[in-house]
């Protein structure tokens, strides 16, 4: 008896942080440096979601006709197949959300 009050009450926890961290998810993603940092945080890389510096790059920005976000070059990672270097990001809103994602470098 003790041990299922134990365990409903452990899934009730449980819960209760998967929901504040989709909450903070949600709220990251209303701002383009935001929806950089959980894009970089879904990458695996939460240290450097932390610590990198996101900026709007004018230059980048009009080329592709897109909103281009740059971390530094130390900050940079590989992406998941080591192609490339993931240092740019392009911008899309969907609602009020802004989801970030690679911006692949032209061979």
């Amino acid at each position: 008896m003790k041990l299922n009050k134990f365990l409903i009450k452990s899934f009730k926890m449980l819960g209760v942080v998967v929901l504040l961290c989709f909450i903070t998810v949600l709220l990251l993603s209303l701002s383009p440096k935001g929806s950089v940092r959980v894009r970089i945080l879904f990458d695996g890389h939460p240290v450097t979601a932390i610590r990198s510096d996101p900026r709007y790059t004018k230059v980048q920005s009009r080329a592709p006709h897109q909103t281009v976000y740059t971390i530094p070059y130390k900050d940079g990672y590989d992406s998941s197949d080591e192609s490339y270097m993931v240092t740019q990001f392009k911008i899309r809103q969907v609602s009020v959300f802004k989801i970030a994602n690679h911006l692949v470098p032209r061979m």
